[in-house]
Protein backbone atom coordinates (compact mmCIF):
# COMPACT_ATOMS: atom_id res chain seq x y z
CA UNK A 1 0.00 0.00 0.00
CA UNK A 2 1.14 3.53 -0.97
CA UNK A 3 1.60 6.24 1.72
CA UNK A 4 -0.92 8.48 2.26
CA UNK A 5 -0.66 12.05 1.97
CA UNK A 6 -2.91 14.84 2.74
CA UNK A 7 -5.56 15.76 0.47
CA UNK A 8 -4.51 19.42 -0.18
CA UNK A 9 -0.89 18.23 -1.21
CA UNK A 10 -2.57 15.59 -3.42
CA UNK A 11 -4.57 18.42 -5.01
CA UNK A 12 -1.48 20.48 -5.80
CA UNK A 13 0.04 17.68 -7.02
CA UNK A 14 -2.49 16.75 -9.34
CA UNK A 15 -3.05 20.81 -10.29
CA UNK A 16 0.44 20.74 -11.12
CA UNK A 17 0.40 17.97 -13.98
CA UNK A 18 -2.21 20.74 -15.83
CA UNK A 19 -3.63 17.45 -17.13
CA UNK A 20 -6.62 18.23 -19.76
CA UNK A 21 -8.15 15.98 -22.57
CA UNK A 22 -5.09 17.60 -24.71
CA UNK A 23 -3.36 14.71 -22.45
CA UNK A 24 -5.44 12.01 -23.90
CA UNK A 25 -2.57 11.21 -26.92
CA UNK A 26 -3.05 8.71 -29.37
CA UNK A 27 -0.69 7.04 -27.22
CA UNK A 28 -2.81 6.83 -24.43
CA UNK A 29 -6.17 5.92 -26.30
CA UNK A 30 -3.72 3.14 -27.86
CA UNK A 31 -2.82 1.55 -24.57
CA UNK A 32 -7.30 1.82 -23.38
CA UNK A 33 -7.76 0.10 -26.54
CA UNK A 34 -5.21 -2.59 -25.58
CA UNK A 35 -6.86 -2.91 -21.91
CA UNK A 36 -10.27 -2.96 -23.54
CA UNK A 37 -9.28 -6.22 -25.85
CA UNK A 38 -6.57 -7.85 -22.87
CA UNK A 39 -9.59 -7.72 -20.68
CA UNK A 40 -12.67 -8.11 -22.63
CA UNK A 41 -14.33 -5.00 -21.43
CA UNK A 42 -16.35 -3.01 -23.27
CA UNK A 43 -15.41 0.04 -20.86
CA UNK A 44 -12.05 1.73 -20.34
CA UNK A 45 -11.64 4.98 -18.81
CA UNK A 46 -9.02 7.09 -17.46
CA UNK A 47 -10.87 9.35 -14.37
CA UNK A 48 -8.56 12.39 -12.73
CA UNK A 49 -10.70 12.81 -9.26
CA UNK A 50 -10.41 16.78 -8.43
CA UNK A 51 -11.34 18.55 -5.14
CA UNK A 52 -14.97 18.99 -6.32
CA UNK A 53 -15.42 16.05 -9.19
CA UNK A 54 -14.40 13.18 -11.19
CA UNK A 55 -13.08 14.29 -14.72
CA UNK A 56 -12.92 11.56 -17.34
CA UNK A 57 -9.63 12.29 -19.59
CA UNK A 58 -10.00 9.45 -21.92
CA UNK A 59 -11.46 6.30 -22.45
CA UNK A 60 -13.14 3.80 -24.77
CA UNK A 61 -16.42 2.57 -25.39
CA UNK A 62 -20.14 4.18 -25.98
CA UNK A 63 -20.87 4.94 -22.28
CA UNK A 64 -21.26 8.19 -20.86
CA UNK A 65 -18.37 10.15 -19.65
CA UNK A 66 -18.97 9.45 -16.39
CA UNK A 67 -17.98 12.97 -15.53
CA UNK A 68 -20.01 13.76 -11.71
CA UNK A 69 -19.46 15.04 -8.08
CA UNK A 70 -16.99 13.85 -6.13
CA UNK A 71 -19.27 12.03 -3.46
CA UNK A 72 -20.83 9.96 -6.14
CA UNK A 73 -18.21 8.41 -7.62
CA UNK A 74 -16.61 5.25 -7.15
CA UNK A 75 -13.25 6.19 -8.22
CA UNK A 76 -13.46 8.14 -4.92
CA UNK A 77 -13.11 5.03 -2.92
CA UNK A 78 -10.74 3.78 -5.05
CA UNK A 79 -7.72 6.10 -4.15
CA UNK A 80 -8.85 6.87 -0.50
CA UNK A 81 -8.18 3.12 -0.18
CA UNK A 82 -4.87 4.09 -1.88
CA UNK A 83 -5.19 0.48 -3.59
CA UNK A 84 -7.03 -1.48 -6.20
CA UNK A 85 -10.55 -1.29 -5.77
CA UNK A 86 -12.17 -4.43 -7.55
CA UNK A 87 -15.85 -5.16 -7.37
CA UNK A 88 -17.35 -8.02 -9.31
CA UNK A 89 -21.04 -7.38 -8.81
CA UNK A 90 -21.98 -3.76 -8.23
CA UNK A 91 -25.58 -5.09 -7.50
CA UNK A 92 -24.91 -7.40 -4.81
CA UNK A 93 -22.34 -4.62 -3.17
CA UNK A 94 -23.69 -3.13 -0.11
CA UNK A 95 -22.03 0.61 -0.56
CA UNK A 96 -22.56 0.81 -4.43
CA UNK A 97 -25.73 -1.43 -5.50
CA UNK A 98 -28.18 1.74 -5.12
CA UNK A 99 -25.53 4.19 -6.90
CA UNK A 100 -27.41 5.57 -9.68
CA UNK A 101 -25.27 4.26 -12.53
CA UNK A 102 -25.93 0.58 -11.45
CA UNK A 103 -29.86 0.95 -10.97
CA UNK A 104 -30.53 3.38 -13.85
CA UNK A 105 -29.45 3.08 -17.51
CA UNK A 106 -26.46 2.62 -18.45
CA UNK A 107 -27.05 -0.28 -15.65
CA UNK A 108 -23.43 -0.86 -14.72
CA UNK A 109 -22.32 -4.26 -12.76
CA UNK A 110 -18.64 -4.53 -12.72
CA UNK A 111 -15.95 -2.40 -11.71
CA UNK A 112 -12.24 -2.20 -11.28
CA UNK A 113 -10.18 0.13 -10.94
CA UNK A 114 -6.51 0.84 -10.16
CA UNK A 115 -4.36 3.82 -8.84
CA UNK A 116 -2.93 6.32 -10.73
CA UNK A 117 -0.34 8.66 -8.84
CA UNK A 118 1.79 11.85 -9.33
CA UNK A 119 5.53 11.81 -10.05
CA UNK A 120 5.22 12.72 -6.14
CA UNK A 121 3.57 9.68 -5.16
CA UNK A 122 -0.10 11.35 -4.51
CA UNK A 123 -3.37 9.48 -6.32
CA UNK A 124 -4.29 11.85 -9.46
CA UNK A 125 -7.20 9.32 -10.09
CA UNK A 126 -7.73 6.15 -11.71
CA UNK A 127 -8.10 3.22 -14.66
CA UNK A 128 -11.01 1.58 -14.31
CA UNK A 129 -12.39 -1.33 -16.47
CA UNK A 130 -15.81 -1.18 -16.11
CA UNK A 131 -18.79 -3.47 -17.80
CA UNK A 132 -22.64 -4.28 -17.96
CA UNK A 133 -22.90 -7.71 -16.42
CA UNK A 134 -20.80 -9.17 -13.14
CA UNK A 135 -17.50 -11.01 -14.06
CA UNK A 136 -14.88 -13.00 -12.08
CA UNK A 137 -11.34 -10.88 -11.98
CA UNK A 138 -8.41 -13.15 -10.56
CA UNK A 139 -5.00 -11.89 -9.45
CA UNK A 140 -3.56 -12.31 -12.40
CA UNK A 141 -5.90 -9.65 -13.71
CA UNK A 142 -5.49 -7.19 -11.27
CA UNK A 143 -0.90 -7.50 -11.66
CA UNK A 144 -1.87 -6.93 -15.78
CA UNK A 145 -4.29 -4.04 -14.44
CA UNK A 146 -1.71 -2.26 -12.06
CA UNK A 147 0.79 -2.75 -14.75
CA UNK A 148 -1.13 -0.76 -17.19
CA UNK A 149 -1.99 2.03 -14.73
CA UNK A 150 2.04 2.30 -14.65
CA UNK A 151 2.35 2.92 -18.19
CA UNK A 152 -0.36 4.99 -17.83
CA UNK A 153 1.41 7.39 -15.26
CA UNK A 154 4.18 7.77 -17.73
CA UNK A 155 2.21 8.95 -20.66
CA UNK A 156 0.56 11.46 -18.57
CA UNK A 157 3.34 12.40 -16.44
CA UNK A 158 5.93 12.72 -19.91
CA UNK A 159 7.67 9.62 -18.34
CA UNK A 160 8.68 11.47 -14.91
CA UNK A 161 6.69 9.17 -13.02
CA UNK A 162 9.40 8.49 -10.30
CA UNK A 163 7.98 8.05 -7.01
CA UNK A 164 9.42 9.71 -3.78
CA UNK A 165 11.28 7.41 -1.92
CA UNK A 166 8.44 6.53 0.60
CA UNK A 167 5.98 5.74 -1.98
CA UNK A 168 8.10 3.62 -4.41
CA UNK A 169 8.20 -0.13 -4.10
CA UNK A 170 11.14 -1.65 -3.97
CA UNK A 171 9.93 -4.93 -6.04
CA UNK A 172 8.90 -2.86 -8.90
CA UNK A 173 10.79 -1.17 -11.91
CA UNK A 174 9.38 2.11 -12.10
CA UNK A 175 9.62 2.75 -15.64
CA UNK A 176 7.75 -0.49 -16.60
CA UNK A 177 5.92 -1.05 -13.34
CA UNK A 178 7.19 -4.86 -14.11
CA UNK A 179 9.26 -6.96 -11.18
CA UNK A 180 12.98 -5.34 -11.06
CA UNK A 181 16.37 -7.53 -11.42
CA UNK A 182 16.17 -8.69 -8.16
CA UNK A 183 12.18 -9.15 -7.80
CA UNK A 184 12.95 -11.00 -10.92
CA UNK A 185 15.70 -12.92 -9.90
CA UNK A 186 13.72 -14.21 -6.84
CA UNK A 187 10.67 -15.15 -8.84
CA UNK A 188 12.78 -17.20 -11.46
CA UNK A 189 15.39 -18.84 -9.41
CA UNK A 190 12.85 -21.74 -7.53
CA UNK A 191 11.04 -22.30 -11.06
CA UNK A 192 14.51 -23.59 -12.30
CA UNK A 193 14.97 -25.18 -9.38
CA UNK A 194 11.77 -27.39 -10.32
CA UNK A 195 12.94 -27.19 -13.67
CA UNK A 196 16.68 -28.98 -12.48
CA UNK A 197 14.39 -31.54 -10.40
CA UNK A 198 14.74 -35.54 -10.93
CA UNK A 199 11.57 -36.70 -10.66
CA UNK A 200 9.22 -34.13 -11.49
CA UNK A 201 10.62 -31.72 -13.67
CA UNK A 202 8.93 -28.72 -14.84
CA UNK A 203 10.79 -27.18 -18.01
CA UNK A 204 10.90 -23.39 -18.05
CA UNK A 205 11.14 -21.18 -21.27
CA UNK A 206 13.37 -17.94 -20.97
CA UNK A 207 13.27 -15.25 -23.43
CA UNK A 208 15.13 -12.14 -23.24
CA UNK A 209 14.13 -8.82 -25.67
CA UNK A 210 16.44 -6.34 -25.87
CA UNK A 211 15.04 -2.88 -27.74
CA UNK A 212 18.36 -1.40 -29.80
CA UNK A 213 15.87 1.79 -30.02
CA UNK A 214 15.96 2.24 -26.04
CA UNK A 215 19.47 1.61 -26.14
CA UNK A 216 19.68 4.49 -28.57
CA UNK A 217 17.39 6.80 -27.08
CA UNK A 218 19.39 6.18 -23.83
CA UNK A 219 22.64 7.05 -25.66
CA UNK A 220 21.66 10.26 -26.49
CA UNK A 221 20.41 10.96 -23.09
CA UNK A 222 16.64 10.58 -24.12
CA UNK A 223 16.33 8.49 -20.75
CA UNK A 224 12.17 9.44 -20.58
CA UNK A 225 11.66 8.67 -24.17
CA UNK A 226 13.48 5.12 -23.65
CA UNK A 227 11.66 4.44 -20.57
CA UNK A 228 8.22 5.15 -22.24
CA UNK A 229 9.24 2.58 -24.91
CA UNK A 230 10.18 0.20 -22.73
CA UNK A 231 6.56 0.22 -20.66
CA UNK A 232 5.00 0.06 -24.24
CA UNK A 233 7.15 -2.56 -25.39
CA UNK A 234 6.01 -4.33 -22.18
CA UNK A 235 2.14 -3.53 -22.33
CA UNK A 236 2.06 -5.07 -25.97
CA UNK A 237 3.93 -8.06 -24.56
CA UNK A 238 1.95 -8.05 -22.14
CA UNK A 239 -1.40 -8.64 -24.18
CA UNK A 240 -0.24 -11.10 -26.72
CA UNK A 241 1.74 -13.12 -24.54
CA UNK A 242 0.19 -16.50 -23.33
CA UNK A 243 -1.41 -15.93 -19.53
CA UNK A 244 0.98 -18.43 -18.04
CA UNK A 245 3.79 -16.23 -18.98
CA UNK A 246 5.73 -13.54 -16.83
CA UNK A 247 7.78 -10.27 -17.69
CA UNK A 248 10.17 -8.62 -16.01
CA UNK A 249 12.49 -5.88 -16.43
CA UNK A 250 16.14 -7.28 -16.36
CA UNK A 251 18.37 -4.81 -17.69
CA UNK A 252 18.20 -1.22 -18.91
CA UNK A 253 16.87 -1.94 -22.52
CA UNK A 254 15.80 -5.33 -21.56
CA UNK A 255 13.03 -7.39 -20.46
CA UNK A 256 13.14 -10.91 -19.47
CA UNK A 257 10.00 -13.38 -20.19
CA UNK A 258 9.71 -16.18 -18.31
CA UNK A 259 6.82 -19.54 -19.12
CA UNK A 260 6.16 -22.66 -18.03
CA UNK A 261 7.53 -24.60 -20.89
CA UNK A 262 4.98 -27.65 -20.94
CA UNK A 263 1.90 -25.02 -21.22
CA UNK A 264 0.17 -24.19 -24.42
CA UNK A 265 2.07 -21.65 -26.58
CA UNK A 266 4.90 -21.32 -23.87
CA UNK A 267 7.36 -23.52 -25.40
CA UNK A 268 10.78 -22.03 -26.78
CA UNK A 269 9.55 -21.50 -30.48
CA UNK A 270 6.06 -20.54 -29.43
CA UNK A 271 6.54 -17.93 -27.13
CA UNK A 272 9.40 -16.66 -29.17
CA UNK A 273 6.98 -16.17 -32.47
CA UNK A 274 4.40 -14.83 -30.27
CA UNK A 275 6.99 -12.16 -29.00
CA UNK A 276 8.25 -11.16 -33.01
CA UNK A 277 4.52 -10.97 -34.24
CA UNK A 278 3.30 -8.67 -31.46
CA UNK A 279 6.21 -6.34 -32.04
CA UNK A 280 6.39 -6.43 -36.34
CA UNK A 281 3.80 -3.52 -35.97
CA UNK A 282 4.60 0.02 -34.80
CA UNK A 283 4.96 0.68 -31.03
CA UNK A 284 2.56 4.50 -30.54
CA UNK A 285 4.85 6.10 -27.66
CA UNK A 286 4.12 9.87 -26.63
CA UNK A 287 3.25 11.80 -30.27
CA UNK A 288 5.05 9.12 -32.34
CA UNK A 289 5.19 5.91 -33.78
CA UNK A 290 8.74 3.77 -33.66
CA UNK A 291 8.68 0.41 -35.54
CA UNK A 292 11.71 -1.07 -33.15
CA UNK A 293 14.42 -2.86 -33.63
CA UNK A 294 14.45 -6.22 -31.13
CA UNK A 295 16.73 -8.96 -30.74
CA UNK A 296 14.72 -11.68 -29.01
CA UNK A 297 17.17 -14.66 -27.88
CA UNK A 298 14.85 -17.93 -26.07
CA UNK A 299 16.56 -20.98 -24.04
CA UNK A 300 14.95 -23.71 -22.24
CA UNK A 301 15.95 -25.26 -18.57
CA UNK A 302 17.61 -27.49 -17.86
CA UNK A 303 18.38 -28.59 -21.17
CA UNK A 304 20.48 -25.04 -21.98
CA UNK A 305 21.79 -24.73 -18.54
CA UNK A 306 19.75 -25.14 -14.45
CA UNK A 307 21.40 -21.40 -13.29
CA UNK A 308 20.09 -18.25 -14.11
CA UNK A 309 23.30 -16.71 -14.47
CA UNK A 310 24.53 -19.09 -16.96
CA UNK A 311 21.04 -18.98 -18.45
CA UNK A 312 21.18 -14.64 -18.88
CA UNK A 313 24.48 -15.04 -20.19
CA UNK A 314 23.68 -17.87 -23.01
CA UNK A 315 20.46 -15.11 -23.63
CA UNK A 316 23.14 -12.14 -23.75
CA UNK A 317 25.21 -14.49 -26.25
CA UNK A 318 22.65 -15.31 -28.64
CA UNK A 319 21.06 -11.41 -28.88
CA UNK A 320 24.07 -9.44 -28.81
CA UNK A 321 25.47 -11.09 -31.42
CA UNK A 322 22.34 -10.53 -33.48
CA UNK A 323 22.01 -6.93 -32.63
CA UNK A 324 21.76 -4.80 -35.85
CA UNK A 325 20.49 -7.68 -37.84
CA UNK A 326 17.00 -6.81 -38.56
CA UNK A 327 14.47 -4.93 -36.87
CA UNK A 328 12.95 -8.29 -35.14
CA UNK A 329 14.96 -11.20 -35.39
CA UNK A 330 14.47 -14.44 -33.33
CA UNK A 331 16.88 -16.95 -32.02
CA UNK A 332 16.58 -20.25 -30.33
CA UNK A 333 19.33 -22.06 -28.55
CA UNK A 334 19.43 -25.42 -30.54
CA UNK A 335 20.54 -28.11 -27.50
CA UNK A 336 23.01 -30.37 -28.15
CA UNK A 337 25.90 -32.56 -27.05
CA UNK A 338 27.87 -29.54 -26.22
CA UNK A 339 26.98 -28.08 -22.30
CA UNK A 340 26.13 -24.11 -22.15
CA UNK A 341 29.45 -23.25 -20.86
CA UNK A 342 30.92 -25.19 -24.06
CA UNK A 343 28.47 -23.44 -26.42
CA UNK A 344 29.75 -20.19 -24.76
CA UNK A 345 33.18 -20.69 -25.39
CA UNK A 346 32.70 -22.36 -28.93
CA UNK A 347 30.71 -18.96 -30.27
CA UNK A 348 33.64 -17.04 -28.73
CA UNK A 349 36.29 -18.93 -30.43
CA UNK A 350 34.13 -18.66 -33.40
CA UNK A 351 33.98 -14.70 -33.75
CA UNK A 352 38.16 -15.08 -32.89
CA UNK A 353 37.82 -17.24 -35.79
CA UNK A 354 36.08 -15.04 -38.42
CA UNK A 355 37.65 -11.86 -37.43
CA UNK A 356 41.17 -13.97 -37.83
CA UNK A 357 40.21 -15.46 -41.11
CA UNK A 358 40.25 -19.36 -39.59
CA UNK A 359 37.37 -20.24 -41.35
CA UNK A 360 37.92 -21.27 -45.14
CA UNK A 361 36.50 -22.98 -48.14
CA UNK A 362 37.39 -26.27 -49.24
CA UNK A 363 36.37 -27.35 -52.36
CA UNK A 364 34.25 -30.83 -53.49
CA UNK A 365 34.51 -30.72 -57.44
CA UNK A 366 31.09 -32.52 -59.41
CA UNK A 367 31.44 -34.48 -62.49
CA UNK A 368 29.24 -34.98 -65.98
CA UNK A 369 28.30 -38.43 -65.10
CA UNK A 370 28.17 -38.94 -69.53
CA UNK A 371 31.94 -37.72 -69.52
CA UNK A 372 33.59 -37.48 -66.06
CA UNK A 373 34.71 -33.93 -66.70
CA UNK A 374 34.52 -31.65 -63.86
CA UNK A 375 32.03 -29.26 -64.44
CA UNK A 376 31.68 -27.18 -61.37
CA UNK A 377 32.58 -27.32 -57.38
CA UNK A 378 31.01 -26.82 -53.55
CA UNK A 379 32.78 -24.39 -51.62
CA UNK A 380 32.23 -25.72 -48.35
CA UNK A 381 33.32 -23.73 -44.80
CA UNK A 382 35.93 -25.41 -42.54
CA UNK A 383 37.49 -24.87 -39.11
CA UNK A 384 40.61 -25.43 -37.70
CA UNK A 385 40.80 -23.59 -34.52
CA UNK A 386 44.16 -23.71 -33.27
CA UNK A 387 43.44 -24.84 -29.96
CA UNK A 388 40.33 -26.97 -30.35
CA UNK A 389 41.76 -28.59 -33.80
CA UNK A 390 38.55 -29.42 -36.72
CA UNK A 391 35.57 -28.02 -35.57
CA UNK A 392 32.50 -29.79 -37.37
CA UNK A 393 30.57 -27.93 -39.64
CA UNK A 394 27.27 -29.84 -38.29
CA UNK A 395 28.33 -27.51 -34.43
CA UNK A 396 29.80 -24.41 -35.92
CA UNK A 397 27.22 -23.47 -38.84
CA UNK A 398 24.02 -24.19 -36.54
CA UNK A 399 25.82 -22.39 -33.56
CA UNK A 400 26.43 -19.43 -36.26
CA UNK A 401 22.87 -19.13 -37.24
CA UNK A 402 21.56 -19.35 -33.90
CA UNK A 403 24.44 -16.76 -33.14
CA UNK A 404 23.68 -13.98 -35.62
CA UNK A 405 26.56 -14.57 -37.37
CA UNK A 406 25.64 -16.80 -40.15
CA UNK A 407 25.93 -13.85 -42.70
CA UNK A 408 29.31 -12.85 -41.98
CA UNK A 409 30.42 -16.30 -42.34
CA UNK A 410 28.41 -16.31 -45.79
CA UNK A 411 30.40 -13.08 -46.21
CA UNK A 412 33.85 -14.65 -45.21
CA UNK A 413 33.29 -17.83 -47.69
CA UNK A 414 32.12 -15.39 -50.70
CA UNK A 415 35.03 -13.35 -50.21
CA UNK A 416 37.82 -15.74 -49.97
CA UNK A 417 36.11 -17.92 -52.92
CA UNK A 418 36.31 -14.98 -55.35
CA UNK A 419 39.82 -14.15 -54.25
CA UNK A 420 40.94 -17.91 -55.03
CA UNK A 421 38.90 -18.15 -58.46
CA UNK A 422 40.95 -14.75 -59.04
CA UNK A 423 44.26 -16.28 -58.21
CA UNK A 424 43.79 -19.54 -60.32
CA UNK A 425 42.65 -17.44 -63.24
CA UNK A 426 45.23 -15.40 -62.87
CA UNK A 427 47.65 -18.60 -63.26
CA UNK A 428 45.90 -19.24 -66.29
CA UNK A 429 43.64 -21.86 -65.52
CA UNK A 430 40.12 -22.19 -66.68
CA UNK A 431 38.20 -22.42 -63.32
CA UNK A 432 34.26 -23.78 -63.40
CA UNK A 433 31.83 -22.17 -61.54
CA UNK A 434 32.25 -22.72 -57.69
CA UNK A 435 28.83 -22.86 -55.61
CA UNK A 436 28.51 -21.22 -52.68
CA UNK A 437 25.68 -22.41 -49.59
CA UNK A 438 23.44 -19.53 -48.38
CA UNK A 439 19.86 -19.67 -46.44
CA UNK A 440 16.58 -18.33 -47.96
CA UNK A 441 16.57 -15.98 -45.07
CA UNK A 442 20.51 -14.39 -45.83
CA UNK A 443 19.03 -13.89 -49.82
CA UNK A 444 15.99 -12.19 -48.49
CA UNK A 445 18.79 -9.88 -46.50
CA UNK A 446 18.75 -5.76 -47.85
CA UNK A 447 22.94 -6.36 -47.66
CA UNK A 448 22.96 -9.67 -49.20
CA UNK A 449 22.60 -8.51 -52.99
CA UNK A 450 25.41 -5.47 -52.57
CA UNK A 451 28.05 -7.66 -51.04
CA UNK A 452 27.60 -10.35 -53.62
CA UNK A 453 28.26 -7.87 -56.03
CA UNK A 454 31.18 -5.95 -54.39
CA UNK A 455 33.29 -9.52 -53.99
CA UNK A 456 32.66 -10.15 -57.56
CA UNK A 457 33.36 -6.42 -58.54
CA UNK A 458 36.64 -6.68 -56.10
CA UNK A 459 38.02 -9.69 -57.62
CA UNK A 460 36.79 -8.85 -61.43
CA UNK A 461 34.92 -12.23 -61.31
CA UNK A 462 31.97 -12.08 -63.73
CA UNK A 463 28.23 -12.85 -61.87
CA UNK A 464 28.39 -16.83 -63.76
CA UNK A 465 31.24 -17.47 -61.81
CA UNK A 466 29.43 -18.05 -58.44
CA UNK A 467 26.79 -20.18 -58.28
CA UNK A 468 24.58 -19.59 -54.97
CA UNK A 469 23.36 -22.98 -53.75
CA UNK A 470 19.57 -22.51 -51.73
CA UNK A 471 18.75 -25.16 -49.34
CA UNK A 472 14.61 -26.24 -50.61
CA UNK A 473 14.21 -26.47 -46.79
CA UNK A 474 12.41 -22.91 -45.87
CA UNK A 475 11.08 -22.15 -49.43
CA UNK A 476 7.23 -22.59 -47.85
CA UNK A 477 6.77 -19.81 -45.87
CA UNK A 478 8.14 -17.23 -48.13
CA UNK A 479 8.08 -18.24 -51.27
CA UNK A 480 7.28 -15.49 -53.61
CA UNK A 481 9.54 -13.09 -51.38
CA UNK A 482 12.17 -15.47 -52.10
CA UNK A 483 11.69 -16.48 -55.39
CA UNK A 484 11.44 -12.51 -56.44
CA UNK A 485 14.93 -12.18 -54.81
CA UNK A 486 16.10 -14.65 -56.84
CA UNK A 487 14.96 -13.63 -60.27
CA UNK A 488 17.00 -10.29 -59.54
CA UNK A 489 19.96 -11.76 -59.03
CA UNK A 490 19.33 -14.13 -61.79
CA UNK A 491 18.58 -11.47 -64.21
CA UNK A 492 22.18 -9.67 -63.36
CA UNK A 493 23.35 -13.31 -64.56
CA UNK A 494 24.01 -15.53 -60.98
CA UNK A 495 23.43 -18.66 -61.38
CA UNK A 496 20.85 -20.71 -58.81
CA UNK A 497 21.06 -24.48 -57.83
CA UNK A 498 18.10 -25.77 -55.12
CA UNK A 499 19.82 -28.01 -52.61
CA UNK A 500 18.82 -30.93 -51.05
CA UNK A 501 15.98 -30.90 -52.96
CA UNK A 502 13.07 -33.34 -52.05
CA UNK A 503 13.89 -33.15 -48.18
CA UNK A 504 11.46 -29.65 -47.85
CA UNK A 505 7.48 -29.27 -48.45
CA UNK A 506 5.87 -29.51 -51.52
CA UNK A 507 9.03 -29.11 -53.30
CA UNK A 508 7.22 -30.33 -56.98
CA UNK A 509 4.80 -28.07 -56.98
CA UNK A 510 6.96 -24.63 -56.54
CA UNK A 511 10.05 -25.75 -58.36
CA UNK A 512 8.90 -24.14 -61.97
CA UNK A 513 8.62 -20.40 -59.46
CA UNK A 514 12.08 -20.13 -59.08
CA UNK A 515 15.21 -19.38 -61.60
CA UNK A 516 16.74 -22.19 -60.69
CA UNK A 517 19.54 -23.58 -63.17
CA UNK A 518 20.20 -26.42 -61.88
CA UNK A 519 18.98 -29.36 -59.00
CA UNK A 520 20.54 -30.86 -56.38
CA UNK A 521 19.22 -34.91 -55.37
CA UNK A 522 19.55 -34.88 -51.54
CA UNK A 523 22.30 -37.91 -50.49
CA UNK A 524 19.60 -39.54 -49.14
CA UNK A 525 17.72 -40.23 -52.40
CA UNK A 526 21.25 -41.16 -54.02
CA UNK A 527 22.61 -43.51 -50.85
CA UNK A 528 18.69 -45.66 -51.23
CA UNK A 529 18.51 -45.88 -54.99
CA UNK A 530 20.13 -49.24 -54.86
CA UNK A 531 17.82 -50.78 -52.34
CA UNK A 532 14.87 -48.78 -52.29
CA UNK A 533 12.74 -48.52 -55.02
CA UNK A 534 10.89 -45.09 -53.70
CA UNK A 535 14.15 -43.47 -53.98
CA UNK A 536 14.55 -44.85 -57.46
CA UNK A 537 11.49 -43.42 -58.58
CA UNK A 538 11.95 -40.25 -56.36
CA UNK A 539 15.18 -39.64 -58.18
CA UNK A 540 13.46 -40.61 -61.91
CA UNK A 541 10.65 -38.25 -61.41
CA UNK A 542 12.72 -35.34 -60.27
CA UNK A 543 15.19 -35.84 -63.68
CA UNK A 544 12.00 -35.77 -65.32
CA UNK A 545 10.29 -32.40 -64.16
CA UNK A 546 13.64 -30.76 -64.04
CA UNK A 547 14.46 -31.33 -67.78
CA UNK A 548 10.84 -30.46 -68.55
CA UNK A 549 11.72 -26.59 -66.81
CA UNK A 550 15.05 -26.52 -68.53
CA UNK A 551 16.66 -27.59 -65.18
CA UNK A 552 20.44 -29.99 -64.88
CA UNK A 553 20.65 -32.35 -62.05
CA UNK A 554 23.06 -33.15 -59.97
CA UNK A 555 23.18 -36.07 -57.42
CA UNK A 556 25.14 -35.27 -53.93
CA UNK A 557 26.49 -37.68 -51.53
CA UNK A 558 27.93 -40.28 -54.65
CA UNK A 559 30.48 -42.66 -52.35
CA UNK A 560 30.28 -45.95 -55.17
CA UNK A 561 30.56 -46.85 -58.74
CA UNK A 562 27.51 -49.27 -58.30
CA UNK A 563 25.37 -45.23 -57.17
CA UNK A 564 27.22 -43.34 -59.89
CA UNK A 565 25.77 -45.97 -62.77
CA UNK A 566 22.32 -46.60 -61.40
CA UNK A 567 22.01 -42.49 -61.36
CA UNK A 568 23.56 -42.48 -64.95
CA UNK A 569 20.33 -45.19 -65.85
CA UNK A 570 18.35 -42.96 -64.48
CA UNK A 571 19.67 -39.51 -66.60
CA UNK A 572 21.26 -37.70 -63.38
CA UNK A 573 23.40 -35.25 -65.36
CA UNK A 574 26.09 -34.43 -62.77
CA UNK A 575 27.34 -36.11 -59.43
CA UNK A 576 29.54 -34.81 -56.33
CA UNK A 577 30.08 -37.21 -53.52
CA UNK A 578 33.58 -39.30 -51.68
CA UNK A 579 33.48 -41.78 -54.73
CA UNK A 580 34.85 -39.08 -56.68
CA UNK A 581 37.05 -36.75 -54.19
CA UNK A 582 35.89 -35.10 -50.51
CA UNK A 583 35.95 -32.00 -49.87
CA UNK A 584 39.40 -30.49 -49.67
CA UNK A 585 41.85 -27.18 -49.90
CA UNK A 586 42.70 -25.10 -52.98
CA UNK A 587 46.53 -26.73 -52.92
CA UNK A 588 45.09 -30.44 -52.92
CA UNK A 589 42.68 -29.19 -55.82
CA UNK A 590 45.13 -27.60 -58.06
CA UNK A 591 46.57 -31.06 -60.08
CA UNK A 592 42.77 -31.48 -61.03
CA UNK A 593 42.34 -28.03 -62.32
CA UNK A 594 45.91 -27.77 -63.60
CA UNK A 595 44.62 -30.85 -65.72
CA UNK A 596 42.57 -28.62 -67.51
CA UNK A 597 44.63 -25.82 -67.93
CA UNK A 598 44.92 -24.67 -71.70
CA UNK A 599 48.61 -25.25 -73.48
Amino acid sequence: METKISEEERLRQVRGLELSEAAASRALQELLALAEELFHVPIVRIHLIEAEAQRSLAGTGHAPAFNMARDRSVCTHTIEREETLILPDLAEDGAFREHPLVTGAPFLRFYAGAVLRTPQGGALGTLCLIDYAPRAFTAEDERRLIQLARVVEIHLTGGTAVRSPATRNPSLDEATGLPNRASTAGRVAPLLEAAAEGEHPAPLALMSIYLEDAAGLRASRQTASADRLLAATAARLRAALPEQASLGHWEANELLVWAPATAPGCDPEAIGTSAAAALQEPITTGMEQIRPTVAVSVVQAPDDGERLDELTSLLHLLTGNQRGAGRVRVVQNGTGRLGVSEQIHLVQRLDKALDQGCIEPHYQPRFDLACGAMTGMEALARWHDPKLGWISPGEFIPLAERTGRIEELTGVILQAVCRQVRAWMAEGITVPPVAVNISPQELLEPRFAPRLRQALAETRLAQPQVELEITERGFSEELQPMALAMRTLAEQGTPFAIDDFGTGYSSLLYLQQLPAQQVKIDRSFTQGLLDDPVSGRIVGATVGIAASLGMETVAEGVETAAEAEALSRHGVDQAQGFYYARPMPPGDLWPRLGAAAPA
